[in-house]
């Protein structure tokens, strides 16, 4: 599991779905990336519910 991976997909998804007319099984295209952001999503939350680092996104930075 890679959480910035994940991150990733889940803002990519978002991203595109805001930006779109997308009107949900009418556009496969926008579906899958969707999907992909659903599984990514159950994925992160696994990943952190089992003790897995955060995201590097959302790590805070030591040089603040």
């Amino acid at each position: 599991m890679d959480p910035d991976a994940a991150l990733e997909t889940i803002r990519t998804a978002t991203l595109a779905s805001r930006q779109s007319e997308w009107i949900p099984g009418e556009d496969v295209g926008h579906d899958s990336l969707i999907e992909d952001a659903m599984d990514a999503m159950e994925a992160l939350d696994t990943w952190l519910t089992k003790g897995g680092f955060l995201p590097s996104a959302w790590t805070p930075s030591k040089s603040r």
